[in-house]
């Protein structure tokens, strides 16, 4: 009987490790959770990069048929050599609304090594004709630039809008700036980063001085003193004396891009009120083969915008519709009253991301992407500006549109082409 007894205890310990491995292996078996949607970009992102690149026109405004003189820099920020290829870079000009690229220029065939804290500098001339030999139509244009370049390892790719104003925005025209007496050896010329910010944004203001004679001239000092004021005002809310230091422009490198920056703080460190506001400074240089010196004040005006005046809140919207056989993900939207900032995922076919080089979608992704949007049903609109990130997954395309009224109900959005395809992926957003 007790032989009974412990047979039985094992058939049953047996029984009980069966049970437990097939419980197991079935677990095991079960299929993988299907792969997590790729995650939403942060706020406001910004690829880090060590390459930086900004873009200054010879002057703010232009007359039709004159001939139209950018300087693009590209400034190696990092800590080991950059080489740019090819170069110089392909540039595209457009216009924001709507949005369509009216002439381009192929990229070069060659390349430039860019050492750390070093800038390379290309200079872009336009006649503003179109790819037809047309002359454009009057309005405000931007410069935008496709360039690649090799960065450590995996190498690295950006595409960026080099946001150039060829002439004034919406809003009060800027005070057209002179072009400079031809006995001038020196331009200088200054653009915000943006039109319109927001209250306690960070305002940027790039720079651009070229020596224009074939020697050396010197600022003298430098910094030179600025101060910003408010339209119609003469009194400056904010001002900044002159630096104590002396800094000179060789012929050899006649194009310096400089930036600037404010914090929005008066004299007093407290917060402007929203207006539009200009910024001027006092520069003071010196033409070394003449000993001549002269003075200008060149100046640009930006708009601080009442946050307020605009619907101002984010959205996660993760909608996807899928239309030819292409589905894509409308991830989020972030509204202010600067603007609208749509963020949208997709695969197309065939998508690749080689180690080499960008995929070869990226271009036509950034270029021929195509997209229209209304609010509560009114008037149809293009998109202001388009941008893009590339990664393995996919690609992500990031839409700007105009601010959107505090009272609106919906916003429709409709992607009519995806780079070389054509559809309609349509998305409507609640917005209360």
């Amino acid at each position: 009987m007790k032989k009974i007894i412990i047979l039985f205890v094992i058939l049953l310990a047996a029984l009980l490790l069966i049970t437990s491995v097939a419980g197991c292996q079935q677990k095991t078996q079960q299929p993988p959770a299907p792969a997590p949607s790729p995650p939403a970009p942060a706020k406001r992102p910004a690829p880090s990069s060590p390459l930086e690149i900004s873009g200054v026109a010879a002057k703010p405004i232009y007359l039709t048929g004159e001939e139209i003189e950018v300087e693009l820099a590209f400034t190696n920020k990092g800590e080991v050599p950059i080489t740019l290829e090819p170069f110089p870079p392909k540039v595209g000009i457009k216009r924001s609304s709507p949005y369509e690229v009216f002439r381009s220029f192929s990229a070069g065939t060659g390349f430039k090594v860019v050492n750390p804290r070093e800038v390379a500098t290309y200079t872009l001339t336009w006649d503003q004709k179109n790819q037809d030999g047309q002359q454009v139509a009057p309005g405000s244009y931007g410069i935008e630039v496709t360039i690649h370049f090799l960065y450590g390892n995996p190498p690295g790719f950006i595409t960026t809008p080099a946001r150039v104003l060829i002439q004034h925005p919406k809003g009060p025209p800027p005070t057209p700036v002179p072009a400079p007496s031809p006995e001038l050896p020196f331009r200088i010329t200054i653009s915000p980063a943006e039109a319109s910010y927001l209250p306690g944004e960070q305002i940027m203001f790039g720079i651009g001085i070229t020596n224009l004679s074939s020697g050396t001239i010197t600022i003298d000092p430098f910094p030179p003193a600025s101060q910003i004021k408010p339209l119609g005002q003469d009194e400056a809310v904010y001002s900044y004396a002159a630096g104590t230091r002396t800094d000179d422009i060789s012929a050899d490198h006649p194009f310096i891009p400089t930036k600037d920056h404010w914090d929005q703080k008066d004299n007093n460190g407290e917060q402007v009120a929203p207006g539009w506001y200009e910024i001027s400074y006092e520069y003071v240089i010196i033409e070394q083969n003449t000993s001549r010196k002269y003075t200008v004040h060149p100046a640009a005006r930006f708009q601080i915008v009442h946050p307020d005046s605009a619907m101002n809140k984010d959205l996660d919207v993760n909608q996807s519709v899928t239309a030819e056989g292409i589905t894509v993900t409308m991830e989020r939207i972030e509204l202010n009253a600067v603007k609208v900032t749509v963020y949208i995922f997709t695969t197309p076919p065939g998508y690749t991301m080689p180690e080499e080089h960008p995929p070869e979608q990226a271009e036509s992704l950034g270029i021929n992407s195509r997209a229209e949007y209304s609010v509560d049903g009114g008037i149809t609109k293009q998109p202001l500006d388009i941008g893009g990130q590339f990664t393995k997954s996919g690609a992500r395309l990031i839409w700007d549109l105009d601010p959107i009224p505090v009272d609106a109900k919906e916003l429709t959005v409709t992607i009519t082409q995806l780079g070389d395809w054509e559809g309609r992926w349509e998305f409507k957003i609640p917005l209360e």
